[in-house]
């Protein structure tokens, strides 16, 4: 099992962790990352190979710069950020989930603004996680993911009877009002 976890600041600059803020879409992934005093701020498909090509771009333009590790970091609002993680993990990077009340309120803060918008939150989120504000993304065995998998079933499954026990109900009331 992998726990990954972020050290934003350790103490020898060359093994300072690179932060990779990403803010994640269906269709886009936003990036901002601090080289030192170099900043950069773009935008990859949301794509296998084309976050392949930019993770290995950015982890060799910290190389060049004389820093550590990348730690990709996202704000978890939905299903889109898994090819993001996965890539990274295959790549040997670590992962981190930012709190998205957090960054919201840090949003505020930051910029003074309530209007969340895809080229200014993933400055907000590495915001965040320089402040050390991140928590663990837990790679779970196979039997445990299959486990959460199939738990969801049974909930979907669980409503489900409840609902058609109730559409089954209203009709007999309809049918039979006595």
């Amino acid at each position: 099992m992998h726990n990954t976890t972020v050290v934003p600041f350790p103490a020898s600059p060359s093994a300072y962790a690179v932060v990779v803020a990403f803010d994640v879409g269906m269709d886009e992934l936003h990036y901002h990352a601090r080289f030192l005093d170099q900043v950069v701020e773009d935008m990859l498909p949301n794509n296998t190979r084309s976050i392949e090509a930019g993770l290995l771009a950015l982890q060799d333009q910290a190389r060049r710069a004389g820093c550590g590790q990348l730690v990709v970091t996202v704000e978890p609002t939905g299903i889109y950020h898994q090819l993001l993680f996965d890539t990274a993990l295959r790549l040997g990077m670590k992962t981190a989930f930012v709190n998205a009340e957090v960054v919201a309120k840090m949003r505020m803060l930051e910029s003074n603004d309530l209007n969340k918008t895809d080229i200014k939150d993933p400055r907000v989120i590495a915001l965040v996680a320089s402040l050390g504000k991140t928590i663990k993304h837990r790679v779970l065995p196979e039997p445990f993911v299959l486990m959460r998998h199939y738990h969801k079933l049974y909930d979907k499954a669980e409503v489900a009877v409840v609902e058609a026990k109730c559409a089954i109900h209203k009709h007999l009331k309809t049918l039979f009002p006595d």
